[in-house]
C-alpha cells in the first residue's frame, strides 16, 4: 500500500506523539508499505531522517502553522496520484488533506486520535470558534477510518456522530527491545538511594501529571517507610512549585528531582524504582489518552500505579500490572503504594505480568500489523 503520512510530531521532536508516529511509521515499512512522511523541518532532521526506510518531506513551518503550510506540498504529491490512501497521525494534520480534498485532490485518509485534540478550544471569538469546530467536525466526519489509543479516546469521538463501524481502538504500545530488566546499581549509586525503596514519576512537570498528588501522599507513605525515596525525571513549568510543595510538606529530603534525563537511561530508571507512580487527572482540554510511560516501566518490569483518568484504565490492567486509584486522592494512592511496599512478592508479579503483556500484544511491532490491516482493509481502495 502506497501511503502518505502527515504529523505535526515526528522526530528529532520528542513525546508521546512522535514515539508513537516513528513507531507506526517503522512498522508499516517493515509490512512492507510504501510511506511518505510530511511533518514540520526541525533542527537535527537530516541526521534523523538519514537512518528512515522511508521518504520523509520536512515543510518549513511552526508545529501551529504546519497544518496550513502543508497543504501546497500535499497537494503537490497527491497531484502524482501515486498514493492509496493518507494516514493523520493528529487531527489537525488532516488539514492539508481537506483543503486539497476542496480543490478536487481527494484521497481515503484514517486519522488517528490521542485525546487533546477533540477537546481543544484554541479560539477566542464566537464567530473563529465556530469555524474551528466546524472544520474540526467534518475532517472526524469524514476521514475512512479513526483510530482511537483507548477507550477514553473513542468516547471523545461519540458527540461527532461517527459511524462506528469506522472506529477501531488501538492501544499504544513500546518497545520491548529498548525496554527492558537491567541493572539499576548505576543510578541508585549516583542518586544515593542505597537500598532504599523508590517511588519513581518520569513525565513533564505540569498540573495534569499529578505528581503534586504523590507529593501529597508522600507523608502517609514516610510514616509507613521513613527510608522509602521518591525520584521525579522531567521538567516543566510546575518544578518550582512543586519542588516548593515538598518542603511545605515537610518531604524534601526523600525527594529527588533530577530533571529530564537522557533516553538511553530510561530503562535504567525503570529497572532502579520499586515501583512507577503517576496519578494523572483529568484536566480537559490537557488528557492522558493513554500513557506509554506505563508500558516502558512495565516492560522493564517494575509494577506501576495509574490514576483512573483518560486512557490510563487502558495503560494498566488493575491489579494485574498494577494499581489504579482515583485521581487527586493522596490517601488513596499512599494506601496503594504501601500495599506494594507491604507485599514486594506480588509487586514483582505485576511487573513480570506487565512485561509478559508488552512482549504479547502491547509492542510496537503487534500494534503496527493491526493498523496495517486495519488500514488495508478500510482505506486501501479496491484493485479495478
Amino acid at each position: 500500500m502506497r501511503l502518505l503520512l502527515t504529523t505535526q510530531d515526528f522526530p528529532p521532536d520528542v513525546g508521546g506523539t512522535q514515539t508513537y508516529a516513528a513507531e507506526i511509521v517503522a512498522g508499516l515499512v517493515d509490512a512492507g508499505h510504501d510511506i511518505t512522511v510530511v511533518c514540520p523541518d526541525r533542527p537535527g532532521a537530516a541526521a534523523s531522517d538519514a537512518s528512515r526506510r522511508c521518504r520523509v518531506v520536512r515543510v518549513a513551518a511552526s508545529f501551529d502553522a504546519f497544518p496550513f503550510k502543508a497543504f501546497m506540498t500535499v497537494r503537490r504529491l497527491l497531484s502524482s496520484g501515486a498514493f492509496d490512501g493518507a494516514y493523520a497521525v493528529s487531527w489537525s494534520a488532516v488539514v492539508p488533506f481537506w483543503l486539497a480534498a476542496r480543490t478536487g485532490r481527494r484521497i481515503p485518509v484514517a486519522l488517528a486520535v490521542h485525546g487533546r485534540e477533540l477537546l481543544l478550544e484554541p479560539m477566542r471569538t464566537r464567530l473563529a470558534s465556530w469555524a474551528y469546530n466546524t472544520m474540526r467536525r467534518n475532517m472526524v466526519r469524514h476521514a475512512r477510518l479513526l483510530l482511537p489509543v483507548s477507550r477514553y479516546t473513542a468516547s471523545l469521538l461519540e458527540p461527532f456522530g461517527v459511524p462506528s463501524d469506522r472506529v477501531h481502538v488501538v492501544n499504544n504500545g513500546t518497545n520491548p527491545n529498548a525496554f527492558s530488566p537491567t541493572d539499576g546499581t548505576r543510578i541508585r549509586r549516583e542518586l544515593d538511594l542505597d537500598d532504599r525503596p523508590v517511588l519513581l514519576s518520569v513525565c513533564r512537570l505540569v498540573g495534569r501529571k499529578g505528581v503534586d498528588t504523590v507529593l501529597k501522599a508522600l507523608p502517609a507513605v514516610l510514616a509507613h517507610r521513613p527510608d522509602i525515596m521518591y525520584v521525579v525525571a522531567g521538567e516543566g513549568p510546575e518544578a518550582g512549585d512543586l519542588k516548593s510543595l515538598a518542603g511545605a510538606l515537610g518531604v524534601q529530603d526523600n525527594v529527588r528531582f533530577v530533571g529530564r534525563i537522557p533516553y538511553a537511561d530510561l530503562p535504567a530508571y525503570y529497572s532502579a524504582a520499586s515501583m512507577f507512580v503517576l496519578p494523572a487527572r483529568q484536566a480537559e482540554p490537557d488528557v492522558e489518552g493513554f500513557g506509554i510511560v506505563f508500558l516502558e516501566a512495565n516492560a522493564c518490569g517494575t509494577p506501576v500505579i495509574g490514576a483512573r483518568a483518560g486512557g490510563v484504565p487502558d495503560a494498566i490492567v488493575d491489579g494485574e500490572t498494577g494499581l489504579l486509584v482515583p485521581p487527586d486522592d493522596p490517601e488513596a494512592l499512599a494506601r496503594a503504594v504501601m500495599e506494594l511496599l507491604d507485599n514486594p512478592d506480588r509487586a514483582r508479579t505485576m511487573g513480570t505480568a506487565g512485561r509478559k503483556r508488552v512482549e504479547a500484544d502491547l509492542n510496537w511491532s503487534a500494534v503496527s500489523r493491526r493498523i496495517a490491516h486495519l488500514l488495508e482493509t478500510h482505506v486501501k481502495p479496491p484493485r479495478s
